[in-house]
């Protein structure tokens, strides 16, 4: 059996595998599961679309729809914000509700990927 990986970097909580996501979700009790990857920090184009979709799915007639706010933490480009620096506003920004979604209603995690971005 493979270990998960630990980067030591105060970060490792954020890390979930997805056994470990469907234990939360399943705890939580959540009907459906919305994903929004970034890999810079939220701003109100962001939020706009989380509620947007919370909103719909609610209308849909699901009940109990749980956010997974799901940070790039990879290697990123040179002038992107740190992953540090990034998960640090992620979690204020759930904490004080930024979103309007019950706090309960969002999982935070880190997807550790290296992000390959082609420019012309």
């Amino acid at each position: 059996m493979l270990k998960p990986i630990k980067y030591n970097d105060g970060l490792d909580h954020y890390r979930l595998s997805p056994k470990q996501l469907r234990k939360e979700f399943d705890r939580r009790q959540a009907d459906a599961v919305f994903a929004f990857q970034l890999r810079n920090p939220v701003h109100n184009g962001h939020a706009l679309l989380m509620n947007d979709t919370r909103r719909r799915l609610l209308e849909m007639g699901y009940k109990n729809p749980i956010l997974l706010l799901h940070p790039l933490g990879g290697f990123t480009k040179a002038d992107d914000v740190p992953l540090d620096v990034r998960m640090e506003q992620h979690s204020k920004v759930v904490f004080i509700n930024f979103f309007y979604i019950a706090c309960d209603d969002i999982d935070l995690i880190i997807h550790s990927v290296m992000i390959h971005i082609l420019t012309p």
